[in-house]
């Protein structure tokens, strides 16, 4: 009933269906029942569900958005926390005159205010564009996952007509993180008390937006620890990409032995002033044996609560040290002068915590480990999508820092990756595949599989491939379209490397209506790079590669 409806108008939205589909049903175990949880809204009528859809009519049609972060990093894109304003432009596409357009933003997200939801169109002559500009205002939550993909509403009303038009609000954020044995020393495998070196500080970028004029600056807590050239500018890092920029410092003659590390901080500020604090430990040699006083923590224990690890210990023997630092999985988590630390928001895994005592002449402790685990309870949501001709594109929430994923076709392993989508190539054409994803937590133990999503590859149907003609192939931004059987053309999209529709020609206007008939498409505002043409025909879909210059 609901692929009846859409083939009626393609443009209702989930709730639409919704709302029709319930109350055009038959109410049960009479028709003058109420909704109840033994029957629901009742039975479907297909007939009443599809007279009371309206038929698509197409008049007002959005042309595109714009974000305007001016008050924010002014980047173009909406990062958690900005306030934006979006400039929206539509065009009556009919052959009429429209008057009085309002255009309302809606969204049920809850990462997302509204603070300025009404803008006005006014009147619209045949064939029109008007543009608004900062026709809407709001504000993205610092809570907003990066990555995530959040659903908006533009809804045109103009003559007791109510158009839809679903967006989609993309969060970007950049990341910055030590890559793994980030703080190194070139050309040296270690420096000892007295000696001077230069350091390389490594910086990667996590997330998705790229971080611009970059400047960090290197501190330490340790006397030990003497930093020469504390800042260094790193400038641009896109995603993906690291750095790493050189410290000078010295390890103070005096050190007593046993010291074999010192406390630092890494702070970055981009050129808004947006700050990131990295902490880490610079590690060095020293020889000698700790002093006799260096006692080890005693009687560890780790306790799993819900999501939490709480660590207790008891102070050593023989006097009670200056910190303690405490270590997960060998990397380190934090300090405290506390016999008691509790992590939190620990997913499913294997964990061996360890604590070591600090004392205030430098000399460190031996390390005290307890070794836990805690089940992988992460539930993954997977969606596929095929790609012209033989590919399968894959994509998976929740959008988790770090979190790697094993990929199942068929029930084998194919893949293991660290991200939230995966292109399975080379697959037979015309052949049906079923995915599951699992997630990975510590210790590489899985969680439940995802939802198993099966789909078939996309196949270009022989008979239509000689009543498409596209030229020019290259193109630097306009194609030509020449078909000997026009009124059988019923839409073109845009595809994407990874499957996504980047544009959609939803109305054919032929250049010429003599045979054979032409007309263009422009793809000027699309970045160089290689598209999927996908064209339905009223006896079937015709895909075409092209490359666009």
């Amino acid at each position: 009933v609901m692929a009846l409806m859409l083939s009626k108008n393609p443009m209702l939205t989930p709730e639409d269906i919704c709302e029709i589909v319930e109350t055009t049903a038959v109410h049960l175990p009479s028709s003058t029942s109420p909704k109840n949880n033994d029957y629901g809204s009742g039975r479907v009528d297909a007939l009443a569900a599809i007279n009371k859809t309206q038929v698509y009519v197409e008049d007002i049609v959005l042309e595109g958005f714009i974000i305007n972060d001016i008050e924010g990093n002014n980047n173009g894109r909406l990062n958690p926390g900005e306030t934006a304003h979006l400039t929206v432009s539509l065009k009556n596409v009919s052959n009429e005159p429209i008057n009085d357009v309002q255009l309302t933003f809606k969204t049920s997200s809850g990462l997302i205010t509204i603070n300025n939801g009404e803008a006005n169109f006014g009147n619209f002559a045949a064939n029109e564009t008007k543009t608004v500009e900062d026709a809407f205002t709001i504000t993205l939550s610092n809570t907003a996952p990066i990555g995530n993909k959040i659903t908006c509403t533009l809804e045109a009303t103009f003559d007791d007509v109510k158009r839809k038009m679903p967006i989609q609000i993309i969060v970007y954020d950049y990341t910055i993180k030590l890559r793994e044995n980030g703080i190194r020393i070139p050309d040296k495998t270690e420096i000892g008390p007295g000696e001077t070196s230069d350091v390389w500080v490594y910086l990667e970028n996590k997330g998705n937006d790229i971080a611009t004029g970059l400047t960090a600056t290197m501190t330490t807590t340790s006397s030990y620890l003497i930093i020469n050239e504390a800042t260094a500018y790193y400038g641009q890092l896109y995603p993906e990409q690291y750095k790493h920029r050189a410290y000078n410092v010295t390890i103070s003659p005096d050190t007593p032995s046993g010291t074999s590390n010192a406390p630092v901080t890494i702070t970055v500020t981009d050129e808004w002033g947006k700050t990131t604090v990295l902490k880490s430990y610079f590690f060095f040699k020293n020889t000698g044996q700790p002093p006799a006083s260096c006692n080890p923590i005693q009687d560890l224990s780790v306790e799993i609560v819900d999501t939490n690890a709480i660590l207790t210990w008891t102070a050593p023997s023989g006097g009670a040290p200056e910190k303690y630092l405490v270590y997960c999985n060998d990397e380190f988590l934090t300090e405290t002068t506390s016999t008691t630390c509790t992590q939190t928001d620990i997913t499913g895994g294997s964990y061996r915590h360890c604590v070591e005592a600090l004392y205030s002449n430098g000399c460190t402790s031996e390390l005290s480990c307890v070794d836990n685990s805690l089940p992988c309870d992460i539930t993954i949501e997977l969606t596929a999508e095929g790609i012209p001709d033989t590919e399968i594109h894959l994509s998976w929430l929740p959008v988790l820092e770090g979190l790697k994923c094993n990929v199942y076709r068929d029930s084998e392993l194919i893949a293991k990756i660290e991200g939230n989508s995966y292109t399975d190539s080379t697959l037979d054409p015309e052949q049906v595949y079923c995915y599951t994803i699992t997630a990975l937590c510590a210790g590489d133990i899985e969680s439940e599989p995802s939802n198993k999503e099966c789909l078939s590859t996309i196949t270009a149907i022989n008979e239509l491939q000689n009543d498409i003609k596209i030229y020019p192939n290259p193109t630097s931004g306009e194609l030509t379209v020449e078909t000997d059987n026009y009124p059988s053309l019923q839409g073109i999209e845009i595809l994407d490397m990874m499957g996504k529709c980047v544009a959609t020609v939803e109305t054919l206007r032929a250049t010429s209506l003599q045979q054979p008939t032409t007309f263009t498409i422009d793809i000027s505002h699309l970045a160089s790079g290689i598209y999927f043409i996908r064209i339905q025909t009223e006896n079937g879909v015709i895909t075409r590669k092209v490359v666009k210059q």
